[in-house]
């Protein structure tokens, strides 16, 4: 995106020897549904690209073209299928950023294997990668449980009563939840796997009057996040108040506004924005500069990195295509992260699709209408006291 005095401003017309921009394609799967969190993840990879411009880091600037799209749980994998195919072979976008719901990028992922334009994702599914298909993972489904159950081990908690959503993701988080539960001492003593993702409450009360059955001190809640609205009123409804009460990666949503995070007063989950990131406070303030507002949340620092990802391919290009950008992305080696926990860093190879490494999730919990960093978490768990 070309700017002036540091703020974007149309292109102009462009004749066919001139200078063409980079365009890149963005995805956004979560439109109109989660407040200003899509605007903030596209504003981010913006600053992102225009700082990268001005600083001649890139030689030409970046056009961004932005598709929006349901698809799922409202709709089928087609929407975002044919999204893709349009910015590939109608836009002639050199790489695409976005979906981010699992389902979606799975979705896209077939069409990447067709037409082998690279994307990079923010899902957090293991069955997402390819040639040219890259994660910049929010929230990972193999990696969450074993974290939040040392945060458990911490917090001296040995019983579990699961809830894994019926669906993909679901399923893959149980799996690895079960897998790594017996080697830090917890027992997962009653399963649910009947929850959809998108449930009325009267079926989730019944499912935790079940499961409070159990005697569980905890219950996992594992999901995409639809039904985080429900979950407190489903356990008054069930008369149960367990000792802690965690959950995936679906917790972002308490960092979308007051509202949310109210709807999940009392859990813990998992996110992937830590304060004491110095990258992540810095981001802030030029975001601040630029924008006028502080988005405190992980989609805001998440679609910073996987701009900057895309700037340190468009680098160090030889030539304008896709299957350059590829190798381009390949070469990222080591970038320091806004997301997560100081010391996050970003590192792909030819054989690594997973970018994140370090410590990329935090436990954070709900508490007064606010996302705050969970101090067991802190001091017992990250620090390794």
């Amino acid at each position: 995106m070309a700017t002036k005095d540091g703020m974007p401003v149309d292109p102009p017309e462009l004749r066919p020897f001139d200078l063409h921009p980079y365009r890149i394609g963005v995805i956004n799967d979560f439109p109109g549904i989660a407040g200003d969190l899509a605007d903030d993840w596209v504003r981010a990879m913006e600053l992102a690209f225009d700082e990268a411009y001005a600083s001649r880091r890139i030689s030409r600037s970046v056009e961004i073209v932005r598709k929006e799209l349901y698809g799922h749980p409202y709709q089928s994998a087609y929407s975002g299928q044919a999204v893709y195919r349009e910015l590939v072979e109608k836009e002639h976008v050199l790489g695409v950023i976005g979906p981010m719901k699992t389902d979606d990028s799975l979705a896209v992922q077939s069409e990447v294997e067709k037409l082998h334009v690279p994307y990079i994702s923010m899902c957090g599914s293991e069955h997402v990668g390819g040639p040219e298909v890259f994660v910049c993972q929010q929230g990972n489904l193999p990696d969450e449980p074993p974290v939040a159950l040392d945060w458990l081990a911490a917090k001296g908690i040995t019983t579990v009563a699961l809830v894994a959503e019926n669906n993909a993701i679901g399923y893959e988080y149980m799996d690895y939840f079960l897998d790594n539960a017996p080697q830090r001492g917890v027992e997962v003593v009653a399963l649910s796997t009947s929850i959809a993702q998108a449930d009325d409450l009267d079926h989730i009360a019944a499912e935790f009057e079940r499961l409070k059955r159990s005697g569980a001190q905890c219950l996992a809640y594992w999901g995409l996040g639809h039904n985080n609205t429900k979950l407190n009123p489903a356990l008054e409804k069930a008369g149960w108040e367990p000792e802690v009460k965690v959950m995936s990666s679906a917790f972002v949503t308490a960092a979308m506004g007051e509202r949310w995070a109210r709807a999940l007063d009392g859990w813990a989950g998992l996110d992937q924005f830590d304060e004491r990131n110095p990258h992540y406070q810095s981001l802030l303030d030029r975001y601040e500069k630029r924008y006028g507002k502080r988005p405190n949340n992980a989609m805001f620092p998440c679609g910073y990195d996987m701009a900057r990802v895309m700037v340190e391919a468009l680098a160090r290009l030889k030539y304008m295509a896709p299957s350059a950008v590829t190798k381009g992305i390949e070469r990222v080696r080591r970038l320091p992260a806004a997301a997560g926990a100081p010391g996050t860093y970003i590192s792909f190879g030819p054989w690594e699709r997973r970018g994140y490494r370090g410590e990329y999730l935090v436990v954070r919990r709900a508490e007064n209408g606010k996302s705050i960093l969970d101090e067991t978490w802190v001091e017992k768990v990250h620090n390794r006291t």
